[in-house]
């Protein structure tokens, strides 16, 4: 699946664009259903003629495991690298963000960590699987 979306930030007035990308690796039993692990990966920009003025570089990367009976994200880790760089300045954020269900227990997906650290290697693989 593709998403590609346009807006303009809504503090400082500069056009943005997202795309994204997500590709289905698996199904796996999980709680009392199946769920699919998805990757994700794509990108930000800076769209127009804003787009001259700075460089903007951002990747965004990560994997969700979602139930497909309850539409529900069981776990999540998404990450996101940003760099922007103008004439004598450059600044750097890389930001990580994890969701992982508690309740109902039976829903937990085991081995997978509630916090991560931008600046260890994503996941390439599901945790808990073999």
């Amino acid at each position: 699946w593709t998403l590609d979306h346009a807006w303009i930030g809504m503090k400082n007035g500069i056009p943005l664009g997202v795309h994204l990308i997500a590709i289905l690796k698996d199904v796996y039993k999980c709680g009392k259903g199946r769920c699919a692990d998805v990757e994700v990966s794509g990108n930000v920009e800076v769209i127009g003629a804003t787009a001259t003025k700075a460089q903007f570089v951002s990747t965004i990367w990560g994997r969700l495991l979602i139930s497909l009976e309850r539409g529900t994200v069981v776990w999540s880790e998404v990450r996101s690298r940003e760099r922007m760089t103008v004439p004598n300045s450059r600044t750097e954020v890389l930001s990580c963000m994890v969701a992982a269900l508690e309740l109902p227990k039976e829903w937990q997906w085991p081995g997978v960590g509630k916090t991560c650290k931008p600046t260890e290697e994503p996941v390439h693989r599901l945790p808990g699987i073999r």
